[in-house]
């Protein structure tokens, strides 16, 4: 089913991160960002944290390229430029919610010292 928004974390240079409902599509992901976008599955670098399984970073593709400010400190990656955590697309590739659980998990993550960069 085709969702008008989805709850997000978002995560914009210089500004604390903050919980939104951002719409659905393309043209406005890549609005958020400020060009292409890229999808990495955070749960790939984060295997330990189940509840990161499903969720995917939606960053800007060519942020280094573009000289964005960088973001996030994710350990084995910098993210340059705006950036926001989503459930990872349903069985119809729709983007989803994160849960209760995930967005727990990404609060957590982005409270750790030194992975949000002002």
């Amino acid at each position: 089913m085709k969702r008008a928004t989805v709850r997000v974390v978002l995560v914009r240079a210089g500004e604390e991160p903050k919980v939104c409902q951002l719409a659905t599509g393309l043209e406005s992901w890549q609005g958020v960002v400020g060009g292409l976008i890229q999808a990495v599955p955070v749960g790939g670098f984060f295997p330990r944290t189940a509840d990161l399984k499903w969720v995917d970073l939606i960053c800007n593709d060519e942020g280094k390229l573009d000289g964005l400010p960088y973001t996030l400190n994710l350990g084995h990656d910098v993210i340059a430029g705006n950036c926001f955590f989503t459930g990872s697309p349903d069985d119809e590739g729709e983007p989803s919610d994160l849960t209760d659980a995930q967005l727990a998990a990404v609060q957590l993550l982005l409270s750790v010292p030194g992975v949000v960069l002002r």
